[in-house]
């Protein structure tokens, strides 16, 4: 899924994780985008969605590749174990 709003991508320049440097700086402003995005509503819950894996239901959203914080998979747990380490981590 990807996720394309001006006030996303505000979110993103403001972030305040921009201040950190290398691979947690990416993750840590990864889930800060997607966290902030379900408060403002402009991300629904994942729940809502079925595991992009197993069509089970997701339990939360995954990033693949942290650089782009706001392409977002929905995915269950055990999916998400399967999956492993996203890239830039």
């Amino acid at each position: 899924m990807i996720i394309d709003s001006a006030a996303l991508l505000k979110i993103v320049k403001d972030s305040k994780y921009l201040r950190y440097t290398g691979e947690i700086a990416l993750q840590n402003r990864a889930h800060n985008v997607v966290r902030k995005a379900r408060l403002m509503g402009l991300l629904p819950p994942a729940s809502t969605f079925p595991c992009i894996d197993c069509n089970g239901v997701a339990y939360g959203y995954d990033h693949r590749d942290y650089s782009k914080p706001l392409e977002v998979d929905p995915i269950c747990r055990s999916c998400n174990v399967k999956r492993g380490k996203a890239r830039g981590h």
